[in-house]
């Protein structure tokens, strides 16, 4: 089906049958591949850690070891067959919560935000929420990403004259910086507890993606060069 659309529309196209306008793309090969240069030059500086991100960051060295990274170890088939496992665990935690919940109002749309951000967080950093924690920071988070989101994708007038840029006329700037601090907050204490983990623990767990990028923030591997801790967390926004 998808093949059929993209040969009738093309690999990008837009889609309005959702509550939100949507930019359906074909898939990660015309993402990373087809369309990677052009990409690559598309700047979001305050939001993605001074364009450290693989989705902003200008072409070059830095740019293609990110883009590499991404497809070997985010991307990888262990990491794909991983969250089958963690989606299915999530979603029958969902079903008992909606289950014990009977005859009380719920917000569907808040419990499957969550569920998916169980599964996000439990590949990245091997925890998941529980309890009281997991739904006031879920609900949290998924303020904070649609605020992301929107600010993102709100026209600003300093794109259309960049010599306005320093007096932030809109405001866009602080906003992004705001929501920006919260998601630091939060890959900031996470980090940190994972760094207080020691070797012998380390080495009977399983390695989840912060641990391998952790590793390639003390060491190169086969990089050219180590991740800083900026470009961690652009990876994980």
């Amino acid at each position: 089906m998808n093949d059929i659309k993209a040969l009738l529309m093309g690999p990008y196209w837009h889609c309005n049958a959702v509550a939100e306008p949507t930019i359906v793309i074909r898939g990660a090969a015309t993402l990373l591949l087809a369309a990677a240069l052009a990409i690559a030059w598309w700047f979001g500086l305050i939001g993605t850690y001074g364009g450290s991100s693989i989705s902003w960051r200008s072409n070059g060295p830095e740019w293609r070891k990110l883009r590499r990274i991404f497809v070997s170890e985010v991307m990888s088939n262990a990491s794909l067959d991983a969250i089958y496992v963690l989606l299915r665990r999530e979603v029958g935690a969902m079903v008992r919560y909606v289950y014990a919940k009977d005859g009380s109002p719920i917000d569907i749309g808040d419990q499957m935000f969550l569920t998916n951000l169980n599964v996000i967080l439990s590949m990245l950093w091997g925890a998941s929420l529980h309890g009281e924690e997991r739904s006031r920071l879920g609900i949290e988070f998924r303020q904070s990403v649609k605020e992301f989101v929107k600010l993102l994708g709100a026209p600003n007038i300093s794109d259309l004259f960049p010599f306005l840029t320093r007096f932030d006329l809109q405001g866009v700037q602080f906003k992004m910086q705001k929501a920006l601090m919260w998601f630091d907050k939060i890959f900031e204490s996470v980090i940190a507890q994972r760094r207080k983990v020691d070797d012998h623990q380390q080495a009977e767990e399983s390695k989840d993606l912060l641990q391998l990028l952790l590793e390639l923030n003390q060491q190169q591997g086969d990089y050219k060069s180590p991740l800083s801790m900026n470009e961690i967390k652009a990876l994980f926004m």
